[in-house]
């Protein structure tokens, strides 16, 4: 497996402390060589997602899931920091001056997350995406919108789940993708999403001893799953040109 038994014994305790810690630097460095040999792919791929740096560095202790920092180690990618700051700004934050500010809760993200049982790729749309959010909802609102985003969730792998929670654990409240090829479920399911109070989430969850993640083929596994995941991301990313939010807010005024 890429991740060894000695890699993992520390992780449900990490904390931010404990960084320095030479005894986690085994830990650290692989996870840093995934994240590197992976967005080298994702560009490579023109997939135009960028890690969230904190100190100039892309790894995290916390995930845009949950406000619980610690316990997990993961790397947040995101659109390119510009873009976030003028969103953010567009959301009316007017004390978000630079990158450094950007909230990554903000954004549409999809997250690489190593915990406890699980390595995680996982799409987020949280609840503080409301920007986000409200132009996905605005899409999804044509026909033809809903149909594209649909597509693109049946092209997942059954054992993908999409669910509304919060928190890093996986919740009973999620839907595996093979149960939503049913359409009158999945249609069901999106009418319990909440805009602004619901996380949006789609991702593979594996377990630590899934032979897909031995060394030779981690990377391809996760390239693969993180390409499905953002033609997803790309339906929900606010831009100029990508611009429905008009559309919900003409709706939900009624």
């Amino acid at each position: 497996m890429y991740f060894q038994p000695e890699h993992l014994e520390l992780l449900p305790f990490l904390q931010p402390q404990h960084l320095q810690n030479p005894l986690v630097q085994p830990l650290l460095e692989r996870f840093y060589s995934l994240h590197e040999k992976l967005h080298h792919h994702m560009l490579a791929h023109n997939l135009y997602l960028f890690p969230h740096l904190v100190g100039g560095q892309p790894l995290s202790l916390l995930s845009v899931t949950s406000l619980i920092e610690g316990g997990l180690l993961c790397t947040r990618y995101l659109r390119a920091a510009g873009i976030c700051t003028n969103v953010e700004r567009l959301m009316g934050l007017e004390d978000v001056h630079s990158a450094t500010r950007v909230q990554p809760r903000r954004h549409p993200v999809i997250e690489l997350r190593l915990q406890a049982q699980h390595l995680v790729v996982e799409f987020v749309l949280s609840a503080d995406a409301w920007w986000d959010q409200e132009n996905l909802m605005g899409r999804l609102s044509l026909p033809r919108y809903y149909e594209q985003f649909y597509e693109c969730l049946m092209q997942l792998d059954d054992d993908f789940r999409m669910g509304f929670w919060q928190g890093i654990q996986l919740h009973e409240l999620h839907l595996p993708v093979r149960h939503l090829r049913r359409r009158p479920i999945f249609e069901e399911w999106m009418r319990t999403f909440e805009v602004s109070k619901d996380n949006l989430r789609i991702g593979r969850w594996y377990t630590l001893d899934d032979s897909a993640l031995r060394e030779a083929h981690i990377e391809t596994t996760l390239l693969s799953d993180i390409k499905a995941l953002y033609a997803l991301y790309l339906q929900a990313s606010w831009s100029g040109e990508n611009s429905y939010r008009h559309l919900y807010r003409k709706q939900s005024s009624v």
